[in-house]
């Protein structure tokens, strides 16, 4: 059996015309002519878009807004479901957006009735996580960039 040492480093022509044969295979491509392939890019663009504006109007926004306690006008919540655990209240303000996935951690130990709100034409970036023991309030006007991680203290 060949090892795989043998057959990057030697000089033996069975190992160099394997290496040959790998280069080949990676490096294989077929034409793509813009008369052809073009149309299949704009239909495959456009039924994505059409399939994530479905998903996000259809399921996620409404699901969502059935586990905020109040929301405002223009609420997107985008196409992925947000997870939220325990038991708390989500205010949302007007022109709210909330992009990619966002957790939600209620401590309901803490507090009978965690409180999440969130002003109005606020932005709330991808894989964002909130903890909230009591409440946590972000004001009108904010942007939080994606992965921030916002906690408040038990006390």
């Amino acid at each position: 059996m060949l090892s795989r040492k043998f057959l990057a480093t030697s000089s033996h022509p069975v190992a160099k015309g394997v290496r040959e044969v790998v280069r080949r295979v990676y490096g294989f491509s077929l034409p793509a002519p813009k008369i052809v392939f073009r149309p299949l890019v704009e239909g495959y663009v456009a039924a994505r878009e059409i399939y994530y504006f479905g998903a996000r109007v259809l399921v996620c926004e409404p699901m969502f807004k059935a586990m905020g306690k109040q929301y405002g006008a223009n609420l997107h919540a985008g196409s992925f479901l947000h997870y939220v655990e325990g038991k708390g209240d989500i205010i949302l303000g007007d022109n709210v957006t909330l992009d990619g996935k966002i957790n939600i951690a209620f401590g309901a130990r803490y507090s009978d009735r965690p409180v999440l709100r969130i002003g109005n034409n606020t932005g709330v970036g991808h894989l964002t996580s909130f903890g909230i023991a009591r409440q946590v309030t972000i004001g009108s006007y904010c942007r939080i960039a994606g992965g921030a991680s916002i906690l408040d203290l038990s006390r």
